[in-house]
């Protein structure tokens, strides 16, 4: 049975064929040769070995109620009379991600730090504590995140473009979170999250009606302009050429572990999000010039790079 094949089985249904080549990956992953732990299990000095189908989705299905039992929660707790121009679900949901997008990108960094540093193998057939736990947090946080978007009181042009990311995300990542394949690379991309922690320190204050110095503020867009252009501008290319460099060199032991969809989708997601950046760079920019000047916030809102990427309507006489 060829790799391609057993991917294919399973793409279709998880049937036999695709189930028995998932678990000749994960009999690999855990392989003395290719075994790899991560900064959470080199702290508890024990080797990881990735769960199998069942448990899985087990994490996933527990993960994804938690995530929505704590937006529930916060919904119950977190003050409504801090700002009244903003929806509460907006402050809810930054809220939850001043603890999760911390969370998620430690767990990419680790997972790309670990896989990166090997061998071709490493990157493609590896598992880390950190890589599946990233996988299952980010998973569980786009299902989360999908019902939270059409709750808030946002422009349905924009909950779209946020159904859509979700979607492609999603399904990106959740076929690899099952078989283990490609951990490296979509840590790599999860990296990209850093800067979103700064992204949302914005929203933050404001919404929460939390008053900033004039230091606080020009710190955190700074922060936020210098993680965006290297863990967006910068990432997403080097991202590219790595994996053209592997699938290019290593066919055996990369692309022949993906589908043919997956073999166009992967680089092709990661060309339409360097795009979008780079447009969402110049609103960003011209924010932070403006908290330097001492004018306003880095951006207004959310749909703020929406916004950026419209062409404007001419003035009427």
């Amino acid at each position: 049975m060829s790799d391609t094949a057993g991917i294919n089985g399973m793409l279709r249904g998880f049937s036999a064929e695709g189930l028995a080549r998932y678990n000749e990956i994960r009999e690999l992953n855990v392989s003395e040769g290719f075994m790899h732990t991560s900064l959470i299990s080199r702290l508890s000095d024990s080797a990881f070995v990735k769960p199998n189908f069942s448990d899985t989705t087990r994490d996933l299905l527990v993960f994804t109620t938690f995530c929505c039992v704590c937006n529930a929660l916060l919904w119950i707790f977190v003050p409504r009379h801090m700002n009244g121009k903003a929806c509460h679900m907006q402050r809810v949901d930054l809220v939850f991600s001043a603890v999760f997008y911390p969370v998620l990108s430690f767990l990419a960094v680790d997972a790309a730090l670990v896989l990166g540093a090997g061998s071709v193998e490493q990157r493609w057939q590896t598992v880390t504590w950190s890589s599946y736990w990233f996988e299952i947090w980010f998973i569980g946080g786009n299902v989360t995140h999908i019902f939270v978007t059409f709750i808030k009181k946002q422009a349905m042009a924009y909950k779209l473009q946020m159904l859509a990311h979700h979607l492609l995300a999603i399904g990106c990542f959740v076929r690899t979170c099952y078989t283990g394949v490609g951990h490296f690379y979509v840590a790599l991309d999860g990296c990209c999250e850093i800067s979103t922690i700064f992204l949302n320190n914005v929203f933050l204050f404001k919404d929460l009606g939390i008053a900033e110095g004039y230091q606080q503020k020009v710190a955190n867009s700074l922060l936020l302009w210098l993680t965006y252009f290297v863990t967006r501008l910068l990432l997403f290319p080097a991202w590219l050429l790595m994996y053209s460099l592997d699938v290019s060199r290593h066919p055996e032991a990369s692309s022949a572990f993906l589908t043919p969809v997956e073999q166009v989708v992967f680089p092709l997601t990661n060309v339409i999000l360097f795009v979008l950046s780079s447009v969402w760079m110049v609103s960003i920019t011209k924010g932070v010039l403006k908290v330097i000047r001492g004018e306003e916030e880095p951006l207004e809102d959310d749909e703020a790079p929406l916004r950026a990427a419209k062409p404007k309507k001419p003035a009427k006489d």
